[in-house]
């Protein structure tokens, strides 16, 4: 009797240690290189989108209203603001490295080149953000460049290969 009340207790607290943690609120390893962000208020709140890690991790996000959220400010964002928004996602696949790492370099050339006007051509579809990410350890933060804003607000960015970029990000699921 006695080992069948120790075999029960200890099965118990295996299952209480072996509890999933529902939540991913880890700080990534390695620096994110990309996002797609979108947000939509009309008729509803929407907001949705992925981040690719520089190991080439695809991760995917779903909020609601209320969560923790911070924005990029003047192209750049506190790398624990990011690292933050980050914990909102969760890990769906792996993608090829190398191509990942070819379109960030990509990004990388047009850091600095300027958005277009905006232009209006849309109305309650909301935008959707295309950014890529350069970490920078000076100020632990990471300096975002806009590759395409498209929706109710559209502006691409000037530089040679933005449209290059724009799409690889724009079909990446589609390709999988």
């Amino acid at each position: 009797m006695r080992h069948s009340i120790l075999f029960i207790l200890l099965m118990s607290l295996g299952l209480f240690a072996c509890k999933k943690n529902d939540t991913n609120n880890t700080t990534p390893v390695n620096p994110i290189l990309f996002q797609k962000d979108y947000i939509n208020y009309a008729w509803g709140f929407i907001h949705s989108g992925w981040f690719i890690d520089s190991e080439g991790k695809y991760y995917q996000y779903y909020l609601q209203e209320e969560d923790d959220w911070a924005q990029i400010q003047n192209g750049q964002i506190m790398a624990d603001s990011l690292h933050m928004n980050f914990g909102n996602a969760t890990e769906m696949l792996q993608l090829d490295l190398s191509e990942v790492s070819y379109f960030h370099d990509l990004s990388m050339q047009i850091m600095n080149d300027t958005l277009s006007l905006p232009e209006t051509i849309m109305a309650d579809a909301g935008i959707e953000t295309h950014y890529a990410f350069k970490y920078q350890s000076a100020c632990d933060c990471y300096k975002s460049v806009i590759i395409k804003k498209y929706g109710d607000i559209t502006q691409t960015n000037t530089g040679e290969y933005a449209d290059t970029i724009y799409n690889w990000m724009k079909n990446l699921l589609i390709t999988l």
